[in-house]
């Protein structure tokens, strides 16, 4: 046990991991890409899955760059591993947003934006571009040292403006843009408002898709 544990805990067992999630959702992209341009019921709903997919896929990209610079190549510059991150953190938030209006397309057979969705689009594409922007043109945190000291750094009156971004949209994905959509989602099923058949598969979709995806990002 206590070797599988401290196999578990190594960067090469991470590297491993995330080579497979990619691959997997690679193969994913490539069965959904096809299927949304078949189906215009279903076009928007692919289209969400499909941004979630990508924006998943770009932070696993950037912690195979940062796990290959730890394991292979340590020549890689650390100001390139930031780059990677910051755009990695605007593509979080654009993921979350997606998957917030893919729950709630499911249940809508003509899906329109409300407009407290197009508010929140507003303040994702705020935030998404600001990362955007410290990843092409902010040259502060580029160093390792600095940036470690700034992480550890809690208090939000002396902490730097990208650390103190960054925590807030950890708050902002989930309780904001996620968490209602699915609440409301599931209560729309309960309800018996919804087709039989579309009631079975949002059910299927939300225990074996949703809440082991919300577990695992937790």
């Amino acid at each position: 046990m206590l070797v599988i544990l401290n196999l578990i805990n190594t960067p090469h067992f991470l590297f491993c991991t995330i080579s497979i999630a990619l691959v997997i959702k690679s193969i994913l992209l490539y069965i959904l890409i096809p299927q949304a341009f078949k189906s215009p019921s279903t076009q928007k709903t692919c289209i969400f899955l499909i941004t979630v997919l990508i924006g998943s896929m770009a932070g696993e990209l950037s912690w195979q760059f940062k796990l290959s610079r730890y394991l292979f190549a340590p020549i890689i510059p650390y100001s390139a591993i930031i780059f990677f991150i910051r755009i990695a953190w605007a593509f979080l938030i654009v993921q979350y947003q997606s998957l917030g209006l893919f729950l709630d397309s499911l249940t809508e057979r003509k899906f329109k934006l409300s407009l407290i969705q197009k508010l929140l689009l507003i303040s994702t594409s705020i935030v998404a571009a600001y990362y955007i922007y410290l990843a092409l043109f902010d040259t502060e945190l580029i160093n390792e040292t600095e940036r470690h000291i700034a992480l550890s750094t809690m208090s939000p009156f002396t902490a730097n403006l990208e650390i103190t971004v960054m925590r807030h949209t950890v708050l902002y994905i989930l309780p904001i843009l996620t968490l209602p959509n699915l609440f409301l989602t599931i209560r729309k099923i309960r309800s018996n408002t919804l087709p039989k058949i579309l009631h079975h598969q949002i059910a299927v979709i939300i225990k074996y898709l949703m809440i082991p995806y919300f577990i695992a990002e937790l």
